[in-house]
């Protein structure tokens, strides 16, 4: 539905943005209606985040700082990106980075999620 919305305003967009909790990891097929439109052009801008802390310690370890969920399997830990920012090409060279804060570093865990951002030069 975000892609049909996007798409709907007529042409390739431009300076767009498209934040949420998605409950879904980056390369989800239900996603895929705005991650790989073709026309929308958007960019995952949360691919190499800083952290404003590591996080510790779980079998395994995260393999990558671009997760905002954690979910325990049978004792194992998964983790994924749900929580994404996606930019349009426009403004793919505008972003300067993105970042994730820990939760537990924001008062406890009363998310399931971590906050994540980006900063842009506009």
């Amino acid at each position: 539905m975000i892609g049909r919305i996007v798409a709907s305003r007529g042409g390739a967009p431009k300076r767009i943005i498209i934040v949420g909790d998605m409950n879904d990891p980056v390369e989800s097929p239900y996603l895929k209606g705005f991650t790989k439109h073709r026309k929308l052009g958007m960019v995952n801008a949360v691919t190499n985040p800083t952290e404003d802390s590591a996080y510790g310690p779980d079998k395994p370890n995260p393999t990558t700082t671009a997760w905002s969920h954690r979910f325990v399997v049978d004792r194992k830990a998964e983790f994924d990106l749900f929580d994404q920012i996606w930019v349009s090409r426009d403004l793919e060279k505008a972003v300067r980075g993105s970042f994730v804060g820990r939760r537990k570093n924001k008062g406890g865990d009363a998310s399931d999620h971590d906050p994540v951002g980006i900063t842009l030069k506009l």
